[in-house]
């Protein structure tokens, strides 16, 4: 009877244990959540080519991505609050990386000033140059240091980006502000403004892209080096550049 009362609880603890281990199993599995804003009027070829990047990269890590998509403003309040791992599609201001844990760059995004084709506006480089002018730009975005602190600057801010390519073309607003690339994405959504935009050089910033982190979700340093080190990988082995012709857009990190 000992010996049977003793198997009986050997084989209690061996049964208690696995239902343990496959519960932490479990648990690792759960997929890490990323939010982002998907624009209405943005090409979604944009946000996927950088979904792709970042699933590969977690990848090589074992990890599994979820996204989820707010306003750009709630996006960050969110993350910041612990309410989700972390956002992408984020530029690096000096502000945000004492919130939030930032990753390596995956994406290079130049910004610029636009006008209407036609539209006589004077830019040196110089932003007081601006001063007469009324300039649109999308709510909660940072362009660059020297712009977005120019207070004596005229601005006007929209909650979707193709607001200030429309307001542009009907001439509400002087100029926007808006990154290249998303540019190009709403001008292949919406091909009647083609060619009546143009740009007023010279960029006012190369942004950096990164996927932000929570600090209040234990464990962040760790995914940060899991995506850092999948990047490196997904640079190394070819599947950015994979990545790259299949979308027909450039990351920037290979021409480094």
């Amino acid at each position: 009877m000992g010996d049977a009362m003793r198997y009986y609880k050997y084989s209690l603890f061996i049964f208690v244990f696995a239902v343990s281990l496959g519960t932490s199993g479990m648990a690792d599995e759960k997929p890490l959540i990323l939010v982002a804003q998907k624009y209405a009027s943005e090409s979604e070829d944009r946000l996927l080519f950088q979904e792709e990047i970042i699933t590969a990269a977690f990848d090589h890590a074992g990890y599994k991505i979820q996204y989820k998509y707010r306003p750009w403003k709630r996006c960050l309040i969110e993350v910041r609050e612990g309410r989700h791992d972390a956002a992408y599609t984020a530029w690096h201001t000096k502000e945000r990386s004492e919130i939030y844990g930032f990753s390596d760059t995956y994406l290079y995004v130049d910004t610029m000033l636009f006008k209407k084709k036609g539209k006589a506006v004077y830019y040196n480089g110089d932003l007081q140059t601006l001063k007469p002018y009324l300039i649109g730009v999308s709510m909660g975005w940072t362009i660059s240091p020297e712009f977005d602190s120019a207070d004596y600057l005229q601005k006007t801010f929209v909650s979707e980006p193709i607001q200030l390519i429309k307001m542009l073309y009907s001439e509400r607003i002087d100029i926007m502000a808006l990154s290249v690339a998303l540019n190009q994405a709403l001008i292949k959504n919406y091909p009647e403004y083609k060619g009546g935009i143009v740009p007023l050089p010279p960029p006012l910033k190369r942004n950096t892209t990164h996927v932000i982190f929570s600090k209040k979700i234990s464990g962040y340093e760790s995914r940060i080096e899991a995506f850092n080190e999948g990047l490196k990988k997904i640079i190394e082995n070819g599947t950015l550049r994979k990545i790259e012709e299949k979308y027909q857009y450039t990351s920037g990190l290979l021409q480094k």
